[in-house]
């Protein structure tokens, strides 16, 4: 199943997991599809924030 912008526009999401593994997976999917994703994670680390700014803009 594909998700595209237009299922996705103007939803708001919650990830939870989503410093790694399928959390961050499907984290990155929504984002791209256009939806506002709210994430968390156990861990929280400089590499992790940087990757995270820049990935789900």
């Amino acid at each position: 199943m594909s998700i595209t912008q237009e299922d996705m526009a103007g939803k708001v999401c919650l990830v939870t997991g989503a410093s790694r593994g399928i959390g961050k997976g499907i984290a990155a999917v929504l984002s791209k599809a256009g939806a506002t994703v709210y994430i968390t994670g156990r861990s929280v680390n400089k590499e992790f924030q940087d990757e995270v700014s820049n990935y789900y803009q």
